[in-house]
C-alpha cells in the first residue's frame, strides 16, 4: 500500500499594514500598552513577526508572545531567534507545552527556547496545561534537568 503526506502551508490572514493599524489602535487607550501575540504559531513567519514586534516596540510598546517552541529543535537557531527578538524589544516569551503539544514538538526544543531565553535576559514563561491524561509540571521539571 502506498502511503501519502501533504504539508499545509499557513498564509499569514492579515497584511503587515493591518497589524501595524492594530498595534496603532492599542495607543488610544494607553501611551505604553501591553500586546500579546498569540493564536496559531507567529514563529511560522518569523521574519514577519519580527517586524511587527520591532513597530510596537518602537511606538513603546511591551510585547509578549506565545509559541509551542517547535522552532527551538537546534540549540543555535533557538539562540539566534531569542538574541533577535531580545534586540528588537521583545518583553516576554510564553512557551507552552504538555500533552496537547508533546506528540509534535519535542521537550528537547522547549529546552532549547528556555535556556536561550535564560542566557539572553529574556524574561520567559512556561504555560502546561495539565490533563489527566497528560505528566505533571514537576515531571516535565524533573525530565528537564536544572536548566532554571
Amino acid at each position: 500500500m502506498e502511503q501519502s503526506s501533504s504539508i499545509y502551508i499557513a498564509k499569514p490572514q492579515m497584511t503587515d499594514e493591518q497589524y501595524f493599524a492594530v498595534v496603532d489602535s492599542a495607543f488610544a487607550d494607553s501611551c505604553s500598552p501591553s500586546i500579546g501575540m498569540s493564536g496559531g504559531e507567529a514563529f511560522l513567519f518569523f521574519e514577519r513577526l519580527c517586524r511587527i514586534v520591532s513597530y510596537a516596540t518602537g511606538k513603546g510598546a511591551l510585547v509578549s508572545v506565545n509559541t509551542n517552541g517547535f522552532w527551538g529543535n537546534r540549540e543555535a537557531r533557538a539562540q539566534g531567534y531569542v538574541a533577535t527578538l531580545k534586540r528588537i524589544g521583545l518583553s516576554k516569551l510564553v512557551v507552552s507545552t504538555d500533552g496537547f503539544h508533546s506528540p509534535y514538538v519535542r521537550e528537547q526544543a522547549v529546552i532549547n527556547v528556555i535556556s536561550a531565553c535564560i542566557d539572553h535576559s529574556l524574561e520567559v514563561d512556561l504555560q502546561y496545561v495539565y490533563a489527566t491524561d497528560s505528566s505533571r509540571l514537576h515531571e516535565f521539571a524533573e525530565r528537564c534537568g536544572t536548566i532554571w
